[in-house]
């Protein structure tokens, strides 16, 4: 949530669904589409946490060059990912740097977090949204990559209000996830009713529970989606939690490492990185979409597949 820090409440209502959000200064995932003005203020995108010690040895690609996609595809490729995700996702990826500038963006390998900060958030957004579309988020990125580790038994009933910008860009020729497949990226990220109150234990319990009454499921084994759901209490008779970002994580065991492909925004760079652990990880994601306990909302709510992200988790 540091993306957009509460800001921009009208559109946060409007269009919350947060967290991978763009270079416009949007608040929302769900609003990267929308046409608003760049700030240099605003510098777009998630805060790069390469500042935080504990971060100090993650290794960082934003996919710009054939030799770090081969690697992140050969991982992909070996933890059972089938080929048409990996050349669906290979198309979303070269199709949007084909269209912007990518001076500015890690070249070659694997490199520090810190070098993401010399990205050109602005000049990025700016051609994303003029010649980049059908534009991806965190969402539509990780749902190409896993769609085959998710299923939703019950997409009926699902809350699809804030995915507005999602699906329109899906709906953009060539269009993505036509029929179950929609259902079930409907299903998968809709809106999930909970309290207003700063109640991370309710928030937990909500969320869950609409993983059962939808009959959501993922796979077993070294592949799983991590969501980070986001307190949406702007309208306290109306409070959700929300997939506001959200990633591909993998177990490379050869490696012994975890490797997480994420896109940051619509208009906004692809990024593979490997972390020592979950808890390096949570660190990362907790760095960029949470404010800490001292606001009037709740912390976001880290997610792996069903259950909350442990520190020591294997598969």
């Amino acid at each position: 949530m540091k993306t957009w820090k509460r800001v921009g409440l009208v559109v946060l209502a409007a269009s919350f669904s947060a967290g991978c959000s763009d270079a416009t200064g949007s608040v929302a995932d769900t609003g990267d589409l929308e046409t608003s003005v760049v700030s240099e203020s605003e510098a777009s995108g998630p805060e790069t946490p390469a500042v935080d010690p504990a971060l100090a040895s993650v290794r960082t690609s934003n996919l710009v060059d054939e030799q770090s996609r081969h690697e992140v595809y050969t991982v992909l490729k070996n933890a059972g990912l089938g080929e048409q995700a990996l050349n669906d996702f290979d198309t979303q990826v070269k199709r949007f740097y084909d269209h912007v500038p990518t001076a500015s963006l890690i070249q070659s390998g694997f490199q520090p977090l810190a070098q993401a900060q010399k990205a050109d958030l602005v000049a990025l957004a700016q051609a994303a949204q003029e010649k980049a579309t059908p534009l991806t988020n965190c969402r539509i990125t990780t749902f190409t990559l896993g769609r085959e580790q998710v299923t939703v038994g019950k997409p009926q009933g699902a809350d699809d209000s804030q995915l507005f910008f999602d699906i329109e860009s899906l709906d953009t020729e060539p269009k993505m996830f036509v029929g179950a497949e929609r259902e079930t990226f409907l299903g998968l990220f809709g809106r999930v009713p909970t309290v207003a109150e700063k109640d991370s234990q309710r928030h937990t319990n909500d969320i869950i529970n609409y993983l059962l009454e939808h009959e959501i499921g993922f796979k077993v084994g070294p592949v799983s989606m991590v969501s980070v759901y986001i307190h949406d209490n702007i309208d306290p008779k109306d409070a959700a939690m929300f997939i506001g970002h959200m990633g591909l994580l993998v177990e490379d065991s050869a490696e012994g490492k975890l490797l997480f492909v994420e896109k940051l925004a619509f208009d906004q760079p692809y990024r593979a990185s490997w972390f020592d652990s979950r808890e390096q990880l949570e660190t990362y994601l907790r760095s960029m979409y949470d404010d800490g306990p001292d606001l009037e909302y709740g912390q976001p709510v880290i997610m792996e597949n069903d259950h909350v992200m442990q520190a020591t988790q294997m598969y």
